[in-house]
């Protein structure tokens, strides 16, 4: 069905919306400051680079250099597939920023991980010892 899919991404940018306005008022995020961002509809944010592109509101074309060297608002000189100036007004020296980018499957295993075994090699099979979110 044309449509459902960025339907359901409206839907659920309110609950993250709706859950992070519940975090703030309960003071459980302290002086943490989260943004959510929605991207454009056309776009699936599946490159790393592509999606700190988003973030810093250009378009979702993927960076070259990964976000570890080349992180969220650097302002080092970025090659790529830049849509916008690579520099607007920079003035002084530049800052690459580094950025770590994980997904939520791989952060929500990371508490069980550290809790239930030194290892994790006691959770999910036997042969990737690997801990998938769905393991009790």
């Amino acid at each position: 069905m044309p449509g459902s899919f960025v339907g359901t991404v409206v839907i659920w940018s309110f609950v993250y919306l709706r859950a992070l306005a519940e975090m703030e008022a309960a003071g459980i995020l302290s002086d943490v400051p989260v943004r959510v961002v929605t991207g454009p509809e056309e776009y699936l944010f599946g490159e790393e680079k592509a999606l700190l592109e988003v973030i810093e509101g250009n378009e979702p074309l993927p960076r070259w250099l990964p976000p570890y060297i080349h992180g969220l608002y650097a302002t080092s000189p970025q090659l790529g597939w830049q849509s916008h100036e690579p520099e607007p007004g920079h003035h002084g020296a530049h800052d690459t920023n580094p950025t770590l980018v994980n997904n939520v499957e791989t952060l929500a295993n990371v508490p069980g991980i550290l809790t239930q075994a030194p290892n994790g090699s006691d959770r999910g099979v036997p042969q990737t010892r690997r801990a998938p979110s769905y393991a009790p």
